[in-house]
């Protein structure tokens, strides 16, 4: 048999050498997803690495087949069965790719004109416009319904209340356990995670919205926005929460955790709500007696201090202890949940203001241990930044 002819031999060259680089095309990324996943070193850091390589497979495997086609052109088809077997499997494999990226693309087309659908209602409600969001779930039938609870946390971030009394009418409701919730933050640096609409709205004082939502919420979304009541000093939105049902003998955010509402008041100091809880209804200043309620709960005084360590900075921490002290509140109480007085919890969360707020109030430094003594120290030396976010932070809670 003649030798082939040199076309013919730099075709199997090359054809070789797109096997070789498909082979490796789908050999590294999957090492690199075992890798990945065996030895995590930070998220998408090798796996973005190869989805990258992993879309080159088939356009490697598409060269390499039409590599093999053109050199049995070549050799008109003269070609051994090996070669017609690649050949073979190549366009099977091929031909099932091609149909994959069709059902991919439609798929694709598809999820572009629901995201368009879903827009079109979530710009309904930032427009506030309730016939635009009856028509834009419409038009968007069964695949918008997951999204009512989550559009109704939107509109209560806007203050969107006709769209919230056009989403309560579809259907959505601000039910504790919806999956649709969200984190809000405060201007000063609390952070308050997975919120439903009807927190959103007490968190953001806004009445109105209040008023349309909490006839629809369930008692554990209405004792939750009671606790953020308390937090934020919203002393009317707490007083309808409490007439609406909500107990005020409640001893816990979500749970019975031993605690009460001026412990929710002093995670915020939110002076007037501890006022009235304290002087209207007779508040203990130091906290329920360990085992009175369901947990391990905190002192008014430790709530008030873990306040201080997410804003250093407030100007109501030192009018908050005052309170509490005039009142009758213990320094020296052991907090339940801890097994430690304020003070040693002060040193435990790097609250520096409030250790020496509570030094300066009379609290005894005699109580720490050596190893209390020495962060202590340390805390001194390297005084913990400051994280108070700033007044015009976007969208922060004020």
């Amino acid at each position: 048999m003649s030798a082939p002819p040199p076309a013919a031999r730099r075709l199997t060259g090359l054809a070789v050498l797109c096997w070789a680089l498909g082979l490796l095309s789908v050999a590294l990324p999957a090492w690199l997803i075992a890798d990945e996943l065996s030895h995590p070193r930070g998220p998408f850091r090798d796996l973005g690495i190869a989805i990258v390589l992993g879309a080159l497979a088939p356009v490697l495997t598409l060269a390499s087949f039409a590599a093999n086609l053109i050199y049995a052109r070549l050799r008109s088809w003269r070609v051994g069965r090996g070669l017609k077997a690649v050949l073979a499997v190549q366009a099977l494999g091929l031909s099932a790719a091609l149909a994959l990226w069709g059902l991919a693309a439609l798929e694709a087309h598809r999820d572009s004109r629901l995201a368009d659908r879903r827009g079109a209602v979530y710009a309904a409600v930032e427009r506030n416009d309730p016939v635009a969001i009856a028509q834009g779930f419409e038009r968007c039938g069964a695949d918008c319904a997951d999204e009512r609870d989550r559009l109704l946390l939107f509109a209560a971030e806007a203050r969107a209340h006709r769209a919230i009394a056009a989403l309560l009418a579809l259907g959505a409701r601000p039910a504790s356990d919806s999956r649709a919730a969200r984190g809000l933050r405060t201007c000063e640096g609390l952070y308050l995670p997975l919120l439903t609409a009807l927190e959103i709205s007490v968190a953001r004082d806004d009445a109105e919205g209040v008023a349309l939502l909490l006839p629809e919420a369930d008692a554990r979304a209405r004792r939750r926005a009671a606790w953020i009541a308390a937090q934020l000093d919203r002393l009317e939105l707490l007083q309808r929460l409490l007439d609406a049902g909500v107990p005020l003998t409640l001893s816990g955010n979500i749970l019975d955790e031993n605690a009460t509402l001026l412990n929710a008041a002093a995670s915020g100091a939110a002076l007037r709500v501890a006022s009235w809880l304290l002087a209207a209804h007779g508040f203990d200043p130091s906290g329920l007696p360990q085992g009175s309620g369901g947990g391990r709960g905190e002192t008014p005084l430790a709530s008030l201090v873990r306040y201080a360590s997410d804003v250093p900075d407030s100007e109501r921490f030192a009018p908050f202890l005052r309170l509490l002290l005039a009142r009758g509140a213990e320094m020296e109480r052991i907090s339940p949940a801890t097994g430690k007085t304020a003070l040693q919890l002060a040193v435990d969360v790097y609250a520096l203001s409030a250790y020496e707020a509570l030094v300066g109030a009379g609290a005894s430094e005699a109580v720490l241990t050596p190893a209390e003594r020495a962060r202590l120290a340390q805390m001194r030396a390297s005084p913990p930044p400051a994280r108070h976010l700033s007044a015009d932070q976007p969208n922060c809670v004020r």
